[in-house]
């Protein structure tokens, strides 16, 4: 019996600043050629689809929980848009605090916390506990 050809996965990478996945290098199929760079998800994942693309609450939590930055949750539920990432956890975490558990904790995204170093910087530089070359 002969063997089904099996189909060829694009190598992808995500690309933290703009919250988005991209083909790390050029990748044919029966669209054409897309070059590297291209916008490109993965594939959704099969309890995603079976959900319509809502993520359930031990899911949310524990991917919550094992991140360090907003762009590590969208990495896994890349269809949500960051905002919606964040609304959830506040939604849960509104709900968690009800029921007297501590909520989850507040996640920045890389941009956000790049923000807050050049302000504290200035402070630095200001006091005298960093100087310029």
């Amino acid at each position: 019996m002969p063997e089904a050809k099996k189909e060829k996965k694009p190598k992808l990478q995500y690309i933290d600043k703009d919250f988005q996945w991209v083909l790390k290098e050029a990748w044919k199929d029966e669209d054409g050629v897309h070059p590297a760079g291209t916008q490109m998800n993965p594939k959704m994942p099969s309890w995603a689809v079976r959900s319509g693309g809502e993520i359930d609450f031990n899911r949310f939590i524990r991917t919550w929980n094992d991140a360090h930055t907003l762009e590590d949750v969208h990495k896994k539920f890349f269809w949500k848009k960051p905002n919606q990432l964040s609304r959830q956890r506040t939604q849960i975490s509104d709900w968690l605090e009800k029921e007297g558990i501590h909520p989850l904790k507040t996640l920045r995204s890389k941009r956000a916390a790049r923000k807050a170093w050049s302000k504290q910087l200035a402070a630095l530089l200001d006091s005298g506990e960093l100087t310029r070359k």
